[in-house]
């Protein structure tokens, strides 16, 4: 089974969110791929398990409640064959503060 549900954002993600709408400038900091298996509703995602793929380089673009999320990714490192199950996306507010899942989704 692979990730093919849409992310949704994390609790944690949409507080982050309200921030951001009342002007602090979030930060879309890396994308991680996993293996995991969880039944856990992406919505409570806080972590993200056995974490094949992280890549920090990330292009986004904001356009009204849209967010567009360019990743460039390779799979020339990996040796083992997974499973796609678990993807999030992490975001801060810049050096110095808490890095967290804003969004995710999983394969359940």
């Amino acid at each position: 089974m692979a990730l093919n549900a849409p992310l949704v954002l994390t609790r944690g993600g949409q507080n982050y969110l309200a921030r951001a709408q009342s002007g602090e400038p979030l930060r879309i900091t890396k994308i991680v791929m996993s293996d995991d298996v969880t039944d856990e509703n992406p919505v409570d995602i806080s972590g993200v398990a056995n974490a094949v793929i992280t890549i920090h380089a990330v292009d986004y673009l904001v356009t009204g409640n849209l967010l567009r999320l360019r990743v460039d990714y390779t799979n020339s490192g990996i040796t083992e064959p997974f499973y796609f199950r678990v993807g999030a996306v992490y975001a801060d507010f810049g050096e110095g503060t808490t890095e967290i899942v804003y969004a995710a989704g999983n394969a359940k």
